[in-house]
């Protein structure tokens, strides 16, 4: 309750501070009057309540998780592969002036890595290598690193796809799903 009533005080006062604090972990760039920016590392930084805003983002090494696909590899082998993507913020200024979202660019770029790694690898080697290092020129150069794309899971799996022709079926739109069962 204590806490509560203190961060609520907190976040009354925190646009009025003159100063910004930035942890050694952390890197910070300061949009003033909405047009200049500069970067900052840690310490205490003075800024004009009001005229200057902070934005500050932890800059350590992240995992994100890639969630679950299912994917064809070169032999036409049917596989679902979950992995995760390791990555870190170098350039925080970079990063907020090219990308809008940062972790959904970066999840995206890694799953699409992943599918066409994928789809050049016979389906009994796509377990074999479980990391993956990608090039990621577009993440480069808004500041961030991608260490590695590793998968945390994988299965040959059987995958079924009702595939009919345009005369029975029609358009998706006309579909008489009471066909399939007869």
């Amino acid at each position: 309750m204590l806490a509560e009533a203190f961060a609520a005080i907190k976040g009354l006062f925190a646009p009025t501070a003159p100063w910004a604090m930035v942890s050694p972990w952390e890197q910070a760039i300061r949009v003033r009057f909405g047009k200049y920016i500069k970067s900052f590392g840690a310490g205490i930084h003075f800024k004009i309540p009001f005229f200057d805003r902070y934005y500050i983002q932890s800059v350590r090494t992240r995992i994100s998780d890639l969630g679950r696909q299912t994917l064809s590899t070169a032999d036409g082998k049917g596989v679902t592969v979950s992995g995760v993507v390791e990555y870190e913020i170098l350039d925080l200024e970079a990063l907020y002036q090219n990308l809008q979202n940062a972790e959904d660019t970066i999840i995206n770029y890694a799953k699409s890595e992943l599918i066409s790694r994928i789809a050049v690898t016979p389906a009994q080697d796509v377990s074999k290598k479980l990391e993956y290092q990608i090039e990621a020129p577009l993440l480069s150069d808004s500041g961030i690193n991608v260490r590695s794309v590793r998968l945390t899971d994988c299965a040959v799996v059987r995958t079924y796809r009702i595939i009919g022709d345009k005369e029975h079926w029609g358009n998706s739109d006309n579909l008489d799903t009471d066909a399939w069962t007869n």
